[in-house]
Parts: C-alpha cells; structure tokens; sequence
C-alpha cells in the first residue's frame, strides 16, 4: 500500500542527510508503522458486522494519523541540515540543537498518540465482542490484549467467573498429569511452585467474586449534607461528591489523598464505588 506523505520532504530530507537516503528510510518506516495496525487486527471471521465496521473507520483513522505524524517528521527532519553537507564554516550548532530538541518532542507526542490510539481500537473492538463469545475465550484461557478485568466493567462478575472455571480446570489438569508422570516414573511436568501459583490466582479471583457480589446487593442511599450531596451510582460503578460551589484547596487535596478525582462530565468528585469509599464520602461531607 501507498502512504500519502510529502514527496517534496522526501527529497530534501535526502539532500539534507548524511546518507542522502533519510527521507527514503522515513517513508518505509512510516509504512511498516503503519502495517502495525494490521498485525494487531488481522482479520477473522469471528468478528461481527459491527466491530468490522468500527475496525474499517479505525484503519482510515490510523492512515490519516500515521500520515501526519510522518509528513511533519519529515518536514522538520528536511529543515535540518547535517554538518556534512552544510560544511563547518555554514554549520550553525546552536539551532541544530534547538531543531533537534523540538523533533524530540514531536516524536515523542506523535508516537504516543499512535499508542492510544491502538490502545483504544482494541478497547472498543473488545467492548463490541459478543458476550458469550469473551467468555468462551475466557474459560479456554485465551490471552486477549488488556486481558486483566475491571471491576467498572458491567459483566465482571460473569467474566471473574469464566476465569475461575478456567483456572480450576488447569489445576485439574495439570494434577491429573503430574499424577500420570509419576506412575511412569518421569518428572513431573508442573512443580509444586506452577501449582502453588495457579492455586493463589484461583482463590484472588473467587474473592474478587465474593467482593463484588457483597457489594452488588449492598443498599447504597443517597445522602444530602450542608454544602453537598453524596451520590453512589450503581450503573457507573461511582460514588459522586457534588458541592454546592469549588471546595477549598485543603478539601480538594484531602479528596485527591483518598483517590477521589474531579468529574467535568458529572460535575462532581468521584471514585469507584465500594463500602470503603461511600465511608471516606460521608466523612469528608460530614467534615465541612
């Protein structure tokens, strides 16, 4: 495929170089930057009509990004001009090192962007997956990209216990094969330490279970003080604080201590909602 970069930065990014190939090395840089898109979302069949649709918008996206990055990459990188060719009498040190420090951070900002923005297709192909079918994935022990499950999430609970049945099945599994091993006398395949491990991920995700599902049938109300109102939001998994005007720096830094953190959206302070955190709200509202 054919990016659409600057033919012009091309060629006087190879004038300007020590090698006289830069621009040329930029070019299919860019274009194997861009192949990346694909390795991380290579095509199959399981997909949807709606996460193939979002995947088609996202690999234009990503196009229209890489192309940007690139074209001003080479823009800057053609105003700089190597000593070899300037010569050390036309040579000015002073602005190279200015120019150099400016295309730092532009490649730094370009190639963050470029993260996030893969880093946000997976979530919304993920969040587009059918439910059964993530869960299937799940109880198979299939790595997925950002594997780990949040509580925010509003099947964590089905998707915890996916990952529970998956990891009592290999530690059945590889019980069952150390006991084969050692009837036939062989070493044994998994050590103690595999089974030991597997054992503790098991028992941290049934607590999580546990956890979640105390906190699903807790009865949180909403509770109104002087200068302010503490509102838990089972849907968005958050507790809101929601003051009458901007707290003071010293409330404001108490809130930031105990992980409550400013809302433009809501209009309001929040965290994610548990017994512990509808306590630290009621306490910071009743100390106003």
């Amino acid at each position: 495929m054919e990016l659409n970069l600057n033919k012009n930065y091309v060629r006087q990014c190879n004038d300007n170089s020590m090698t006289g190939t830069k621009g040329d090395r930029l070019a299919e840089e860019a274009i194997k930057v861009y192949r990346e898109f694909n390795r991380h979302f290579p095509e199959r069949n399981s997909y949807t009509n709606e996460q193939k649709q979002v995947l088609s918008e996202r690999r234009e996206g990503y196009q229209t990004l890489v192309e940007d990055y690139y074209n001003g990459l080479l823009c800057r990188e053609a105003q700089m001009v190597s000593v070899v060719v300037a010569g050390p009498s036309n040579y000015n040190s002073g602005k190279y090192h200015k120019q150099m420090e400016r295309l730092v951070s532009f490649s730094r900002s370009g190639e963050e962007k470029m993260k996030r923005f893969i880093d946000n297709t997976h979530k919304r192909i993920n969040d587009l997956e059918p439910l059964e079918m993530t869960l299937e994935k799940i109880k198979s022990g299939e790595l997925r990209y950002g594997e780990s499950i949040s509580s925010d999430d509003p099947h964590a609970i089905e998707k915890l216990e996916a990952k529970a049945y998956h990891l009592r099945e290999l530690q059945d599994k590889m019980k069952a094969q150390n006991k084969s091993a050692r009837k036939l006398k062989r070493k044994i395949p998994h050590s103690p330490f595999m089974l030991s491990n597997n054992l503790q991920s098991l028992k941290s995700v049934e607590d999580r279970i546990k956890r979640l599902k105390r906190q699903k049938s807790t009865e949180f109300k909403e509770m109104e003080f002087d200068h302010c109102k503490v509102i838990p939001d089972k849907e968005d998994n958050r507790v809101r604080i929601l003051f009458d005007g901007k707290p003071d720096e010293i409330v404001r830094t108490r809130l930031k201590q105990n992980g409550f953190h400013w809302s433009p959206k809501n209009g309001a302070w929040q965290r994610q909602l548990t017994e512990a955190a509808m306590r630290t709200a009621i306490l910071i509202a009743e100390s106003l």
